[in-house]
């Protein structure tokens, strides 16, 4: 086993926590719009939040596939 393989599989596990904590956010976001009642700036906040979780995940796509 290389080390390379092994920073590979880091990197790897590493975007795996990062997508779900971009996953949090979202839920995050959505709680507290129920609890605060933040007007028409909810839906830039729930737009923003699922825009960063669809961009984490597709930077993992494409590590997955340029290390691949």
């Amino acid at each position: 086993m290389s080390v390379w393989y092994v920073i590979e599989l880091l990197l790897i596990l590493a975007f795996i926590i990062y997508i779900s904590f971009a996953a949090l956010v979202v839920k995050q976001v959505y709680i507290m719009d129920e609890a605060l009642s933040t007007g028409g700036v909810s839906s830039y906040l729930k737009t923003f939040a699922w825009l960063h979780f669809v961009a984490s995940i597709m930077v993992f796509v494409f590590v997955l596939f340029y290390l691949l």
